[in-house]
Parts: structure tokens; sequence; C-alpha cells
């Protein structure tokens, strides 16, 4: 168990990348001021986000290629349905994307999508064309007619699923991905009517994003920022691991929020697991020291004889520590057969779950260290006890006999 759970600690920290670039998104990074208010008289801390200035996340991104863009998350935040002539799907999610490879209407599926969609409507062809329908109520004060003014942005989306993609399956969900180009064009196209009539002109939804505050939810608090390339995509998750509480400007992403999550939980468990195995370790070791020493006593006639003969303490000692060290090894290497059995059916079982058929890797370095490290622990167990029984003499032991 030990060394299962030291190839697996190894393959998840090596495949953390690997892991976080399974997801559609994991060049889509949400960013967001964050401000904490004490509350009176107590130790927690309230904190809120607002979207931060253009020029804030401008600056943070230090030249490297993004390209920032406003939250549509407010919209698609509520029950979105995607149709087709003859079925209806809810329960999904919609992330935005920014991919060379998408024209306007492409969008693309994760296998959790597939597998629900599939599961509540049967087989689908899934080359046929879909509408995402949204309908979504934006309500906010005017400062031209100072009044509540109400507009529903209500549209059906034309899209075309391009590909279907497995990703890590921690606490994944059906999630549909958007090219966030395309998208821009329907929310700068959709009039919202009682805006226009309030301003006397042409006013899009886009506008209203564009234009509110940054406290204002249909702005979502935050911006979106896609790294263009993989420089850009390797400076944002550093920037992630660098920040700390103190920071008011924060860099969020789906997959590296789950990974990293998984990670921290499957390393604390594991603790807990090795804690309990070097325990149980340690009982073995005291277990196989006192078979040592019980084998000396049940043998020390012969063992006596065997002096009287002219034969050495330390061969007699020799003959022990062979016999201990023999059954030691064969019980290594059993040990070491299971493992690698164990991580065949592991790696076999959640194929599915890592996105990969040998998630963890075996090393051979570390299987020679384990081999050698308890070898010596099972020496010097033997050791100790059948070095007390050297110090007899022969008389006393036949005697004792």
């Amino acid at each position: 168990m030990i060394i299962i759970s030291t190839f697996f600690n190894t393959s998840i920290s090596n495949s953390k990348y690997t892991l976080i670039n399974s997801y559609v998104n994991s060049n889509s990074f949400s960013v967001s001021e964050i401000s904490y208010e004490e509350i009176e008289d107590s130790p927690l801390k309230l904190m809120n986000n607002k979207r931060p200035k253009y020029n804030d996340v401008y600056s943070l991104l230090d030249g490297q290629s993004f390209l920032i863009n406003y939250s549509y998350d407010y919209f698609f935040s509520d029950v979105v349905t995607l149709k087709n002539p003859s079925t209806e799907y809810k329960g999904f999610v919609c992330r935005p994307i920014y991919s060379y490879y998408l024209n306007d209407k492409e969008v693309i599926i994760n296998k959790r999508f597939y597998e629900s969609y599939i599961e509540n409507n049967g087989v689908s062809n899934f080359s046929s064309p879909f509408s995402l329908y949204i309908k979504k109520e934006v309500a906010y004060f005017s400062e031209y007619t100072n009044k509540m003014i109400s507009d529903t942005f209500e549209k059906q989306i034309e899209v075309k699923i391009l590909d279907i993609v497995d990703e890590f399956r921690y606490m994944n969900e059906p999630t549909l991905y958007y090219p966030i180009q395309y998208i821009d064009e329907i929310f700068k196209e959709t009039e919202a009517p009682n805006s226009s009539l309030d301003r006397g002109e042409f006013t899009s939804f886009y506008n209203l994003i564009e234009e509110s505050k940054d406290t204002d939810e249909i702005g979502d608090y935050s911006y979106y920022i896609f790294a263009l390339d993989a420089a850009s995509h390797e400076y944002a998750y550093k920037l992630m691991e660098s920040f700390s509480d103190e920071d008011k400007i924060q860099l969020e992403n789906f997959g590296y929020t789950m990974t990293t999550s998984f990670i921290s939980l499957t390393k604390t468990i594991f603790l807990v697991i090795n804690i309990l195995i070097f325990i149980a370790l340690a009982v073995s070791l005291f277990i196989c020291g006192f078979l040592a020493y019980s084998s000396s006593l049940l043998n020390r006639k012969e063992s006596a004889i065997l002096s009287s003969l002219g034969a050495s303490k330390n061969s007699i000692y020799q003959i022990y520590v062979t016999e201990q060290s023999a059954y030691s090894i064969l019980g290594i290497v059993l040990g070491i057969l299971f493992s690698l059995l164990i991580v065949s059916i592991i790696n076999l079982s959640l194929k599915n779950f890592f996105i990969t058929s040998s998630f963890i890797k075996v090393d051979p370095l570390t299987i020679i260290i384990y081999t050698l490290v308890m070898a010596l622990f099972e020496i010097i167990v033997a050791f100790i006890p059948l070095k007390i029984m050297k110090k007899k003499k022969i008389y006393e032991e036949l005697k004792e006999e």
C-alpha cells in the first residue's frame, strides 16, 4: 500500500497540468477585484467582488498575449435550454472559450454533457443544428429618466456541435462551451427595447454590460481573459499560484480549481492512510522481531550443540539472519507484485476518470529504494533479538533445554 500511495501521489503531482489542460476552457480565466470587510465582533470577514478596471487588468497581464472580454455569465446563470426540432435538454452549464478553430455558431460539449443528453433523450444525431434558448430579465436604474428600467433578453441562438471532448471527471458537470466572439456579436445585435426607448437611441444588451457599474450584477463582477498562446497560458497559471489573500485582483479557472482541489483532497486522504500504514508496519516489524526471537528460543538446543561442535556464534547468527532475510525478501517480492497488480486494476478502473489508461505511473527507482529499505529494516529487526541470544553461554542453553 505504501508503494501504491507513493506512485499515486507522484503521478497526481506530475499530471497536474495534464488534467487541467484536459478542460476545454483551460485557457479561459475570470478576473475579479476582491475586497474584505470586517464583521463587527467576529473573526470572519465578508468578501466583496467587483469588476476591476480595464487598465488594471491590462497592467496585470504585463504585455502577454491575452484577449480581455466582458463576461456574459449573468445571462447564462438561469436555466438554458438546448433545442432541436425533436428534443429539448436542460441541466447543463455554459462557459466561454476563445479558439482560432471555432467558427460562428460552432460549440463544443464535454463527454458528461453527451452522456447526460443520451440518458435523457436517447440516441441523437449531434450533427443536426441546435439552438440555445436563453431568457433573462435585466433591471437597472436609469440615469437618463431617473426611473427603473426593465428589459428581457430572450433569444434562440443557433449553434452546431463541433466536437465532444473528454475531461477530467472530478466534480465535472455537463458543459457546453460557446465561442466568445460569436456571443459578442449576438449581444451587440440584440436590442434592449425599453432601454432604447428610455435613451432615444438604439441600445443593445452589450451596451448595458459595457456601461454598467463594476458592482452591477449584469457585469458578473468580472472580466474574462483568454490566453492566445502557450506562454500567456503558462503566465496566467503562475499568476494564480502567486496570488495571496492580500492581492486585490484574483484570477480563476474552473479546471485549475477542480484539479488543485482534487490533489489537495487526495493528498490529505493518503496522508491519513500512510499514518495508519506506518503504524501497521511498526507492529509488523515488532512481530517479525518477536518471531525471530521465538525461533532462536525454540532452536537454542541446536544452537548450543552447534557451538559445542565448534561452530562460531557468528556462523550460527548468520543462519538465523539468512532464514529471516529469505522470508523477508519473499514477502517484499510478493508485496511488490501485488502492488503492481493493484496499480493495473486501478488504472483500468479509473481510465475514464483520469482520461488515460495509465495514470498511475510505476517508477522502478521507487521499487528499488523500497526493497532496500524494507530489507534493511528486516535485517535490523532480526539482528536485535539474536544479538541478545548471542550473549548466552553454551551450558546455560543446554541447562535450560
